[in-house]
């Protein structure tokens, strides 16, 4: 188990796939300490709606790129992570910058919160980088990139085998089993609570 200083219950201690990090805490704690310093926020209850539009830039459809991203993440998923829906007035938006190159060329960018700090809105954002149909695989890469981001998995793994790798672009096609159970910790702990709260116990604790 994992203790609390100061939480409504323990939480189950559930090692990773990957030996960069201690157990899955540990990793969800390392992904939530920028934006979030580690506090547990929530979307709205259900799938995030994403609104993929109709862009394109050059050969490359980046609204199919971001709907493939999207079928990733939910693929063998019970409940879906993401619909997409063109009307909604919440959730993920992409953003083409059109004429425009981005530094870096894709990126989330969270632009509304609720009162408590949850999220609202969020962008992908997405310049004209990538120009041919041979960038197709690495800007749907990008994408599940991004999307993990807009799990609130904020920060970036040392794990190259995980889609959210920060020292270069994702090398991987989808997101880890890591990554999955961490984004599903985190949809299932408390709104508010705070990881910083918890110490990872030793394997011999």
């Amino acid at each position: 188990m994992v203790d609390a200083k100061a939480s409504p219950e323990p939480i189950l201690r559930i090692l990773t796939d990957s030996s960069d990090y201690a157990n899955l805490l540990d990793f969800a704690r390392h992904l939530t300490t920028g934006y979030f310093d580690q506090v547990v926020r929530h979307w709205q209850p259900g799938p995030i709606p994403v609104r993929c539009g109709q862009e394109v830039s050059g050969e490359v459809d980046l609204s199919a790129c971001l709907r493939r991203a999207v079928a990733i993440w939910n693929s063998g998923t019970r409940d879906p992570w993401f619909v997409v829906d063109e009307s909604a007035t919440w959730g993920v938006r992409l953003l083409h910058y059109r004429d425009s190159r981005l530094r870096p060329p894709l990126q989330a960018q969270l632009t509304r919160q609720d009162v408590h700090g949850n999220p609202v809105r969020m962008n992908i954002r997405v310049g004209d980088n990538y120009r041919t149909s041979r960038d197709t695989t690495y800007v749907i890469r990008g994408m599940v990139h991004e999307l993990a981001h807009t799990l609130l998995l904020w920060g970036h793994s040392t794990d190259r085998e995980h889609c959210l790798w920060g020292a270069a672009p994702p090398l991987v096609k989808e997101p880890s089993q890591d990554e999955r159970k961490a984004a599903q910790l985190l949809r299932d702990l408390p709104v508010g609570l705070d990881l910083k709260d918890y110490r990872v116990l030793s394997a011999s604790e």
